[in-house]
């Protein structure tokens, strides 16, 4: 899909195995950390979603100008 930012999915899916191995072997007073985890996820998943809402909005925009500037040339 010649995505050009691969490396941040890489990094997110080697800090996502990190945190499980860790949660797994250092389970004695994980609770704290898994907490402020997932509220940071959460966080970052909220933010996330209002880009990528933002992006399809303003791409939708695009796309809907060029199909009425097309048809309006194809009338003529």
């Amino acid at each position: 899909m010649e995505f050009s930012r691969w490396y941040v999915l890489l990094i997110s899916a080697a800090i996502g195995i990190i945190l499980g191995a860790l949660c797994i072997f250092l389970y004695m007073g994980m609770g704290q950390v898994i907490v402020i985890f997932v509220g940071i996820a959460l966080i970052y998943e909220g933010i996330a979603s209002l880009l990528t809402m933002l992006l399809v909005s303003r791409t939708k925009k695009k796309i809907t100008k060029e199909i009425i500037r097309m048809e309006k040339d194809d009338r003529r």
